[in-house]
């Protein structure tokens, strides 16, 4: 059984990865082995990242960019025994903010608390997110319409269990609930991208199972 300092280290790590990876542009869905050589146990960590789970907002508009909520998998393996020490998501809201009257923070969630997952047996998968942080960057200012804008992405991290994780690679729909201190967001199964399970299917099969 992992310690609990060891475990808190490799929690920070992760909330330094998952902020150097959501600096990182869309793209394809990809699993990372996190560089060990500072750790002290080498356990292997892999990380997925670009997960989207939906191109629904916060709001309920429809991102063209790459902003949205990412739900990417990670997990640690034991490097003598090869059992699961750490399961879980990074989670992000790749959002912005604006001065403009109207708009300002429709996007974003805030500190983001609980992610709650329904499957189709009506089946709930309940995850309490931890280590949350705020980043926010590129302020530009618009003279036209006097109002200015920055980037800003909401992180933090949620564990699962391997049994939890399994019934949602396997499941072929589910709803998704997110939330946060400001605001929260429903994505029925329409909203849901088909790669997001498809995602996670992978992840499950290929580095966890």
């Amino acid at each position: 059984m992992c310690g609990t300092k060891g475990k808190n280290m490799r929690i920070v790590i992760l909330v330094i990865t998952l902020i150097v990876l959501t600096g990182c542009g869309a793209g394809q869905f990809a699993v990372k082995e996190v560089d060990n050589r500072f750790s002290e146990d080498k356990n292997p960590l892999y990380m997925a990242h670009n997960n989207r789970i939906s191109l629904k907002s916060v709001a309920g508009g429809f991102y063209m960019d790459d902003k949205g909520v990412y739900l990417d998998p990670f997990v640690e393996k034991n490097r003598s025994n090869g059992l699961i020490t750490l399961l879980g998501f990074n989670i992000a809201n790749k959002t912005d903010y604006t001065t403009m009257l109207g708009f300002g923070d429709i996007n974003q969630l805030g500190l983001i608390q609980e992610v709650v997952f329904s499957l189709s047996d009506g089946q709930l998968i309940s995850l309490k997110v931890n280590n949350q942080e705020e980043n926010s960057s590129g302020i530009s200012y618009n003279p036209i319409g006097q109002y200015a804008s920055y980037s800003k992405t909401e992180t933090g991290i949620a564990e699962i269990s391997k049994d939890a994780l399994e019934k949602l690679a396997l499941a072929k729909h589910v709803s998704c609930k997110i939330s946060g201190s400001k605001h929260s967001v429903i994505y029925e199964e329409k909203d849901i991208e088909p790669e997001f399970l498809d995602n996670l299917r992978q992840f499950y099969t290929v580095y966890v199972k």
